[in-house]
């Protein structure tokens, strides 16, 4: 079998970057919240690759 990769995309993506704190000492602690007690997660760190395959 044989595979040939088309297209390839990779991505690096931080996430809720507005949640950095000063209080306690630097950090990213501070919490939205989407509604009443449900808070967004802290900061994120996403890696990831797309890619295609052709036949």
């Amino acid at each position: 079998m044989h595979f040939r990769i088309r297209t390839f995309t990779s991505f690096l993506r931080l996430e809720n970057l507005n949640t950095a704190t000063t209080r306690y000492g630097f950090g990213f602690k501070q919490n939205n919240l989407a509604a009443s007690l449900y808070p967004n997660p802290e900061m994120v760190f996403r890696l990831g690759i797309f890619w295609n395959f052709v036949n």
